[in-house]
């Protein structure tokens, strides 16, 4: 079955407070599938939580200029009604945080690689360690020197040991954090509400940008100059892992080198598993290495000075790079589950082969 994102990014702004079960991934031996439905999940959460900060944003936005509008509070200090005021704009200083919504995300980003990981591991463990048969005649399955037919449908897979270094997640968050800090600096001093107005409007017109910039993030991973949509990038990752094809092959016929090379593949899988953890360990690091950044630079110093009129450009600028940072995590958590699935069904179509060579040995009593 060909992988598809659609439902993915078709629900993927949907606001939705009421409660979700706990899905039970491990009944379902589709990695990519699996970790779709946990982004589905996770992406729940998230928009749920922006949604929530929106709304305690302008909730005290509309109540601080309802009491600045009151004549009746002298503002000073001193006076309860201005103590109220200082007590809102606190309350803003504290809900219009980043670093807090970009550690909710990335924390929904581990826990995704974390169990889909953890499911790959688990099935492709389970599958070299049935292998009694196998490891019991894998020096006849060496020297074998006949063909094997094999009339399954099969795929020919490609790119699973790839090192990912044309597009790397570390690489596009340090970018995110470097945009985030760029404009802060740029925008933080700002008091007129023209400019403030200004400001706003050069973001938004900025932000349009974004979805091109993920089209190319997904063709560069793929090894390509051009650029994947949302909805082209799940038949996109089925096909780069599966020599450009979604249709099997039947018919085949395994020669003893092929052989050779799909006995080697299943003696060294436990190995190659482990080493797949790379991938998960990389994501995970560079998760953790944005939010301590913005934790460490205190990149959300500048609500120090915030005001009425800058909350709707700080509101834009939460908004925009907590789907941005979502988004783009999104697009490597889809990339290694395609990749850990084609590595998974590998493994189960070299196991398949590799017991027809056996029976073939055990037959012909060699």
């Amino acid at each position: 079955m060909v992988f598809s994102t659609d439902h993915l990014y078709k629900q993927e702004n949907i606001i939705d407070n009421t409660p979700k079960p706990v899905i039970k991934i491990y009944e379902n031996t589709s990695i990519f599938i699996d970790s779709l439905q946990c982004i589905l999940n996770e992406n729940i959460l998230i928009e749920n939580e922006i949604a929530r900060y929106n709304t305690s944003m302008y909730d005290n936005k509309r109540k601080t200029i309802l009491l600045n509008e009151d004549k009746t509070f002298n503002i000073n200090i001193t006076t309860p009604g201005s103590r109220f005021v200082s007590g809102i704009i606190d309350k803003v200083k504290t809900n219009l945080s980043l670093e807090n919504i970009v550690k909710f995300i990335i924390t929904g980003f581990i826990r995704i690689i974390t169990r889909i990981w953890r499911e790959f591991e688990t099935l492709c463990m389970n599958l070299v360690s049935k292998d009694s048969q196998i490891q019991r005649l894998h020096n006849k399955i060496n020297k074998l020197g006949v063909d094997i037919p094999y009339n399954e449908p099969m795929f020919t897979f490609t790119h699973i040991t790839d090192c990912v270094s044309r597009t790397d997640l570390e690489d596009q968050l340090v970018g995110i954090f470097n945009e985030i800090t760029s404009f802060i600096n740029k925008f933080s001093s700002l008091k007129n509400p023209r400019d403030i107005e200004n400001a706003i409007n050069d973001f938004n017109n900025n932000s349009y940008d974004d979805e091109q910039n993920y089209d190319q993030i997904r063709g560069n991973l793929l090894g390509s100059n051009s650029y994947i949509s949302a909805e082209e990038y799940g038949e996109a990752l089925f096909k780069y892992f599966r020599n450009g094809s979604s249709t099997t092959t039947t018919n085949n016929i395994i020669t003893p080198d092929q052989m050779r090379v799909r006995l080697e593949k299943w003696k060294t899988a436990p190995r190659l598993i482990k080493g797949y953890a790379k991938d998960k360990i990389k994501m995970e690091k560079a998760g953790n290495d944005l939010v301590s950044k913005l934790r460490s630079t205190n990149v959300d110093k500048y609500l120090t000075d915030v005001s009425v009129e800058t909350v709707d450009l700080y509101s834009k600028l939460v908004n925009r790079y907590a789907n941005k940072i979502k988004n783009t995590c999104n697009i490597f958590v889809l990339y290694f589950s395609a990749r850990w699935e084609a590595a998974k069904d590998e493994l189960a179509t070299n196991r398949k082969i590799l017991f027809r060579a056996a029976e073939y040995i055990t037959r012909e009593g060699l």
